[in-house]
């Protein structure tokens, strides 16, 4: 019998529990989240059951317009055609809901000829069918004849050309679009208030970026520019930066002092400056005051139309001071400094339980941060709960929205729902437009994906994740020009660094390692030490890739132990079991638990891999919650049967190579992953003992430019045990041969001696 998915707010269950039964009665199934299993990541199951489900029944209420939940899963239900609606309240269903059909339920009470549940019936009925619902607002039939529709054309026409007539005239040259304004990171004289200083920047431009008349540029960009200590005008031919706002915090004892100016960049001239002085504990109401007086200057002269005045929320400034210094560490970027981030956001969440913007950074941060050796929640879940309490304690705030988006994986209908709604508060936001555009990236969405990266370049020119990830995108479509131009942008935007990593990027893409490598390594003896760490893990990754272990090694940040895991050493194994890692733990982790499978299958110990299965997930749904993003699943799932086959049990087996082939349909297209794909199912057949089909998938993988990449795979095709399963044909020895002279090519060009093993 086909299954009916009950959406509802918590309110109203009563009436939840009538319509299930209801369904029930009439010959449906039925689920409600009552139903979950235990210990089950609630929104991983969510996303299962809408996924499958034949229908959605929505039950709006007031409680329910007001639910995320509710209005996630219900865009999920309209955008796939699965959407029947009830009202159970005077409150009509909000946009864009409101013009779909809407049984009335707000006097029934369980009988089964009340007018509204009928209606509500055979709304199911026709959705199973496959039929879809109308708009509740009749259409007018058009009284139209042919004579009225040529008599139309010809206006049409007429208007065209009077259009074409006036329209130099007041299309002349116009300002189009927002005014671009860099708010230069705020000076301090001394060293303690620097965390201090970087909040109230922080803050001031988040507040400014709500203004629709305004384009603020991103934070890395505008840090890297006034690092180069930049003439104003240099601003302007670069970014097309129109003002600077710049600003100085000084502190004495209790007071902060914040000075600001306004400079116009094409000749320099400062047009505004303010001083504000406030006590610490004040610090809400200095940065209020900062922001509304900046932002209602800005607007009188440059933003006409008014912006939206910033809504802080209060805490106290020591709370204040130690998230701001969290923040700021898990902005850059740096895995080295996240579990002080987390430990000093957990301080201050303890500090001011109801300081909103600390939970929705604690929800990122524990994203983030995944330890191998953690007894904690598992991270997913953790950062879920963060971000949902930050959601409830401010509900309009963008950064906890943007953060659910982010602990949920970016994946599914309710992290979608989430990214969008953090845009729709902040469209500045530029983390919820590079997350969003992964979630377009997963479903083949080149164009709105490159839309949203744009987007983001806008508003952070120089913010590397989004740089990277729309380089990559190029490349795997190959719109080369494209290519080529953003090249070209980064050199004349003079960030050595980024420059540096994109074009590495490319090199690699192109096969060209020794290239790439010699990039990095000259970048790493000219760039100061800060600018090195960046660069470390690529230079590591490529010469993994070549073969020259020790090499990669001592540029890489790896734990300790993983050089010996990557030569499947026992050593390396032990070492790893001994940190008694829970199951759930194991399967979080990215590359750990990739290189162990990897090792174990090595080693023949194939049956301990499947016991990890069997207790950190023990189906292939647990699996794919545990490990949270289907690229990872679908990397990992042949390995795991490999292991389950070895241990005796085959039927688990089929199942879990059954998931990863549904997980492998609805990844992109071949057109933004030709490479990629056609190996990963070239590791399912083989396991599957499909072995001409997973020949032939391994050699257009190849043909397409796949090289194994490390630190997931070694550069040996005989080491990955799913396609060693295919050693016998010729396809794979001409497969890996091709490789294997590839990389001996680039390591004669890079010319750094003898690598380890040939």
């Amino acid at each position: 019998m086909p299954e009916v998915f009950i959406s509802y707010a918590r309110a109203n269950e009563a009436v939840a529990k009538r319509v299930e039964a209801g369904l029930k009665g009439a010959g449906f199934e039925a689920w409600r989240d009552d139903q979950l299993p235990a210990h089950s990541s609630y929104s991983q199951i969510i996303e299962q059951r809408l996924s499958g489900a034949a229908a959605v029944v929505v039950l709006w209420s007031e409680d329910a317009a007001q639910s995320q939940w509710v209005q996630a899963e219900a865009d999920f239900a309209r955008t796939h055609g699965k959407l029947v609606q009830a009202q159970l309240d005077d409150r009509l269903p909000p946009l864009p809901f409101n013009q779909i059909q809407c049984a009335d339920l707000k006097n029934w009470r369980g009988h089964r000829r009340h007018k509204g549940w009928l209606k509500l019936i055979d709304g199911v009925a026709a959705v199973v069918r496959g039929e879809q619902l109308t708009p509740s607002v009749p259409i007018a039939r058009s009284r139209w004849n042919r004579r009225s529709q040529w008599a139309a054309a010809a206006l049409v026409l007429a208007l065209v050309a009077v259009l074409l007539l006036v329209a130099p005239k007041f299309l002349a040259p116009a300002n189009q679009g927002p005014t671009v304004l860099a708010v230069l990171p705020f000076k301090t004289l001394s060293a303690a208030d620097e965390t201090l200083a970087y909040g109230l920047w922080e803050d001031t431009r988040e507040a400014l970026s709500r203004n629709p008349q305004l384009r603020i540029i991103g934070r890395q960009s505008a840090e890297a520019m006034a690092n180069e200590k930049l003439e104003p005008e240099k601003y302007r031919s670069r970014l097309g930066v129109a003002y600077l706002l710049d600003g100085t915090v000084r502190r004495a004892g209790n007071r902060v002092r914040v000075s600001v100016n306004l400079v116009r960049t094409k000749d320099g001239a400062q047009l505004w400056s303010a001083t504000l002085d406030r006590n610490l504990d004040d610090i809400f109401k200095l940065q209020s005051e900062v922001a509304n007086e900046i932002e209602g200057r800005i607007r009188g002269r440059l933003a006409a139309g008014g912006g939206v005045k910033p809504v802080n929320i209060a805490t106290s400034g020591a709370v204040y001071l130690i998230y701001s210094e969290a923040r700021a560490a898990l902005r850059t970027r740096d895995n080295s400094k996240f579990v002080d981030a987390q430990r000093q956001l957990k301080q201050a969440v303890r500090m001011d339980p109801n300081f909103a913007p600390a939970w929705a950074t604690l929800a990122v941060a524990e994203r983030l941060q995944q330890p191998l050796a953690s007894n904690d929640q598992p991270t997913g879940n953790g950062a879920e709960a963060y971000a949902r309490r930050a959601i409830t304690l401010a509900p309009n705030l963008a950064s906890a929205h943007a953060a659910l988006g982010f602990a949920l994986g970016n994946h599914g209908p309710v992290a979608e729902a989430a990214l969008r709604r953090a845009i729709a508060l902040d469209p500045n936001d530029v983390e919820s437009l590079n997350w969003l555009a992964t979630v377009e990236s997963g479903r083949g969405n080149t164009k709105e994906t490159l839309a949203l990266y744009d987007a983001a370049i806008e508003v952070e020119p120089l913010w590397w994740p989004v740089v990277l990830n729309r380089l990559n995108l190029l490349l795997e479509t190959n719109q080369q020009p494209a290519v080529d131009r953003e090249l070209a942008r980064l050199d004349r935007l003079g960030d050595d660094l980024l420059a540096t990593r994109s074009r590495i990027q490319v090199l690699e893409w192109r096969g060209d390692y020794s290239g790439a490598v010699e990039a990095g390594l000259a970048f790493y003896r000219r760039a100061p030490h800060s600018g090195r760490e960046m660069v470390r893990d690529d230079l590591a990754k490529l010469l993994l890739e070549l073969g020259y272990d020790d090499q990669a090694w001592k540029f890489s940040h790896a734990p300790p132990g993983a050089d010996s895991v990557w030569r499947n050493e026992p050593s390396g194994v032990a070492r790893f079991e001994a940190l008694k890692v829970p199951p759930a733990a194991f399967w979080r982790n990215s590359p750990g638990a990739e290189a162990i499978s990897r090792t174990y299958l090595e080693m023949g110990r194939g049956a301990r891999l499947a016991q990890w299965y069997k207790d950190g997930a023990g189906s292939p749904g647990q699996l794919l919650i545990a490990v949270g993003q289907p690229d990872r699943f679908v990397h990992l799932a042949p390995f795991v049967a490999l292991g389950l086959q070895q241990s005796g049990e085959p039927a688990e087996a089929d199942r879990l190579l059954a998931a990863a082939e549904q997980s492998l349909n609805q990844m992109g297209t071949p057109a933004t992953r030709r490479r990629e794909l056609p190996l990963l199912r070239a590791r399912v057949r083989a396991v599957q003992g499909r072995l001409p089909e997973a020949a032939a998938l391994l050699r257009q993988a190849v043909d397409a430019g796949w090289l194994p990449p490390a630190p997931l795979f070694k550069p040996d095709l005989n080491t990955d045990a799913p396609l060693a399963l295919l050693k016998n044909r010729p396809e794979f020895q001409q497969a890996r041969t091709r490789i294997l002279a590839h990389k001996a090519r680039e390591r004669a060009e890079l010319r750094l001696g003898r690598p380890n093993g040939g």
